[in-house]
């Protein structure tokens, strides 16, 4: 018997070499729990995100003026 691999659903950075992840895929990380409203809305279907981008946009966020 052969074992079975399972595709996994995921881009690589060409410019870095770190791998993408969807909105559904960085919503259900348990490391984005405490900011998965505020990613819900930053984040778009269409594109791929690395880990380092979230922190980025969940940084910059947090930084900005209350007006």
């Amino acid at each position: 018997m052969t074992a079975r691999k399972e595709k996994v659903n995921r881009k690589t950075d060409k410019t870095m070499g770190q791998i993408c992840f969807s909105k559904e895929k960085i919503l259900a990380m348990a490391q984005y729990v405490k900011w998965r409203d505020l990613l819900s809305v930053l984040l778009t279907e269409e594109r791929t995100y690395t880990k380092v981008e979230v922190e980025q946009m969940i940084k910059k966020f947090m930084k900005g003026k209350v007006e």
